[in-house]
């Protein structure tokens, strides 16, 4: 017999763009509210010292050195202990700390 599927109806797609779309939006607020004092702190914490954030970056950080638990990376640049200056990396997360990666 015939099927009740009506493929003339978009709303299930609709709503899937609708889902995929909010589901970005949050994770993109998520990881912008990230305050970069938590990357300053985690890198004075493992000694370094005159330390500025470069920029922030939120769009594929996991093919960049993050973990798939963090939601942002900062770019970093600071005096290491022995006085070199150094650029490096700091993941972080709203539910996780801040990492300091080399790059």
């Amino acid at each position: 017999m015939f099927s009740s599927f009506d493929r003339t109806d978009k709303r299930p797609v609709l709503l899937a763009l609708v889902v995929v779309t909010g589901v970005l939006i949050i994770t993109q607020l998520l990881a912008n509210s990230v305050p970069e004092d938590r990357a300053i702190k985690a890198a004075e914490d493992v000694g370094y010292s005159n330390v500025r954030v470069i920029s922030k970056d939120t769009v594929f950080i996991q093919l960049k050195g993050c973990d798939k638990s963090d939601s942002v990376l900062f770019n970093i640049e600071g005096t290491n202990p022995t006085g070199q200056k150094r650029t490096f990396i700091v993941c972080a997360g709203w539910f996780k700390g801040a990492t300091v990666r080399s790059i």
